[in-house]
């Protein structure tokens, strides 16, 4: 009886990271020049446990107005609670300039009953030196 209860507590708190990413993330990513940037990433589950994301950051066009630069990113299990992201196509607005793609190195932690991904960002485009920094998302509301 008493295996029988630990297998229980066993399943029922490794919450299964596909689930737990699903939906949407609200961050921040701050740059090495001390700035910081708002970014909206969205998990979508797939039936094989695959993962569709796209990664939504605010973007300046060059009259001053604001746009928001949409990307596909494709995504990488690196650990048990670790994964990679890294942004591969400008989806919306078709043609835009802002923006260079992003690699994401991030890890999901639980702080009390919240879940974060919390971890580091820099350039994934070769050509566009865009920076590094530490970033972090909660779940959105």
């Amino acid at each position: 009886m008493r295996l029988l209860f630990t297998l229980s507590v066993l399943l029922l708190n490794s919450v299964s990271f596909s689930q737990s990413l699903e939906g949407e993330w609200k961050g921040s990513y701050d740059n090495y020049d001390h700035t910081t940037h708002k970014i909206i990433l969205h998990f979508t589950l797939n039936k094989d446990q695959s993962y569709t994301v796209y990664s939504y950051t605010p973007d300046l066009k060059g009259d001053g107005s604001e746009s928001v630069l949409i990307c596909s990113v494709s995504f990488k299990k690196t650990g048990r609670n670790s994964f990679r992201l890294e942004e591969t196509a400008l989806v919306k607005p078709v043609g835009a300039k802002g923006g260079c793609k992003q690699r994401f190195d991030l890890r999901l932690v639980k702080y009390k009953k919240e879940q974060k991904l919390e971890g580091s960002w820099r350039s994934a485009d070769k050509e566009c030196d865009a920076g590094f920094g530490a970033i972090r998302f909660k779940r959105g509301a």
